[in-house]
């Protein structure tokens, strides 16, 4: 018999579905991966061939904790997948992703991300935390945190409110938390905004207006020259020097 997990991936009747949970040693709950209808059915009636099951290695090397994470955080986006199979109409969509971000205390940014990764797979086990191996030039945090800092960054800093770097960072915290997410260290949130360009950092807490006074050439004339060398400018700095005649 082969080694049968939640997320494993399967086809019943034709159609392609994932273990939601063991009912015991012969039957399971699977979910119809198109309608999102559960159902429950015998392990002998399902269709586990070499080329529909997942990376069992990847699965077994979840935790149980990020397994309580991927169950929370599917349980929080399962009323727009539900919803998503009964409307194509995006606007509902939308608000229904700000309603339940507001209520959970998520961000909406991360709300589409964990959709993605589900839509994407069909599998609980995306949405768990993923670890990042780093390397030369790259960063070494999970993707889920480095994700979690940008957007913050952009939500947040790179606003007209000008909020400064430690609010931003109390926010990167704020956010983490309500996603089961290691915070990182304030100074990690400190290196991250450095990296922004002084310009995109004015353009986006300054205004185009009041960046472009700062940088941009001033256009305009100057009436009092006529001629070519009527007026010279010369900039003077003080030397140290002693001159001996």
């Amino acid at each position: 018999m082969k080694h049968i997990i939640p997320g494993t991936v399967c086809f019943f009747n034709g159609n392609k579905c994932t273990v939601q949970k063991i009912v015991d040693f012969k039957k399971v709950i699977i979910q119809e991966l198109k309608t999102g209808e559960l159902f429950v059915e015998k392990i002998d009636d399902l269709d586990f061939s070499a080329e529909s099951v997942v990376d069992e290695k990847y699965i077994d090397a979840i935790s149980d904790k990020d397994w309580e994470i991927a169950n929370r955080r599917y349980s929080i986006i399962k009323p727009i997948i539900e919803r998503e199979l009964t409307t194509n109409l995006e606007v509902n969509k939308t608000v229904l992703i700000r309603e339940i971000s507001e209520e959970n205390n998520v961000a909406y940014s991360t709300i589409y991300r964990w959709l993605n990764q589900f839509n994407t797979t069909g599998l609980v086990s995306s949405l768990a935390p993923q670890k990042r191996p780093g390397g030369k030039g790259k960063s070494r945090l999970p993707k889920e945190l480095d994700d979690i800092i940008d957007e913050t960054i952009q939500d947040v800093y790179l606003s007209s409110q000008r909020l400064s770097k430690k609010d931003t960072a109390r926010e990167v915290i704020r956010r983490c938390k309500n996603v089961d997410v290691e915070p990182p260290h304030i100074n990690t949130v400190y290196n991250r905004i450095k990296l922004v360009s002084k310009q995109l950092s004015l353009t986006k807490r300054s205004g185009y207006l009041e960046v472009s006074q700062k940088v941009d050439a001033t256009p305009g004339t100057y009436d009092e020259a006529k001629n070519p060398l009527d007026v010279l400018q010369m900039d003077h700095t003080l030397l140290d020097i002693i001159v001996v005649d």
